[in-house]
């Protein structure tokens, strides 16, 4: 009877083996998934800092152009006022000079018009970009949200067979 009872403990041996084995890969994974969901975290705010670069590039391309706004205001102004002058001028030289000096103005004013139209072209472009990524990143953060529920979930799956090996 003792060879059957030695044979019992080898069995009882083999099973606590696999459970050991068991444990250490539960604990393995322990370590591995706080680590999974720093990553989802990380790759989740690198998306978001683009979102932001594209957010800060809009205002930069808006506030460029609004000084382009400005300075076209500035150049009607000036030929408005060269304008006015034209008909106080008393000589043809100087009259030929205020008119150049107004289509120099005018030149200058279908280039700013001209940066204003692409300035709208490159926002409007940035605007569904930045549309477009926002939507993207709703759906990574609904994403990142279910992956860390799930990382978590199995956390606590595994610390409870980890603290109670013998209960499954």
């Amino acid at each position: 009877m003792a060879a059957v009872s030695i044979l019992d403990q080898i069995r009882k041996l083999v099973e606590l083996q696999k459970l050991d084995a068991e444990i250490y890969e539960f604990k393995k994974h322990l370590k591995e998934k706080p680590v999974a969901i720093d990553e989802l975290a990380k790759k989740f705010e690198s998306q978001k800092a683009h979102l932001k670069e594209l957010e800060e590039k809009l205002k930069i391309f808006v506030v460029e152009r609004n000084s382009f706004e400005l300075e076209l205001q500035s150049k009607e102004g000036e030929m408005a006022k060269g304008n006015a002058q034209l008909s106080q001028i008393k000589t043809n030289k100087e009259y030929t000079a205020k008119l150049s000096e107004i289509e120099h103005l005018k030149a200058d004013k279908s280039i700013i018009e001209e940066k204003i139209l692409i300035s709208y072209d490159d926002t409007d472009r940035l605007t569904a970009s930045i549309t477009k990524e926002r939507s993207f990143l709703a759906e990574e953060d609904k994403k990142f949200q279910v992956q860390k529920k799930e990382c978590e979930d199995t956390i606590k799956e595994l610390q409870e067979k980890v603290h109670a090996p013998w209960s499954y």
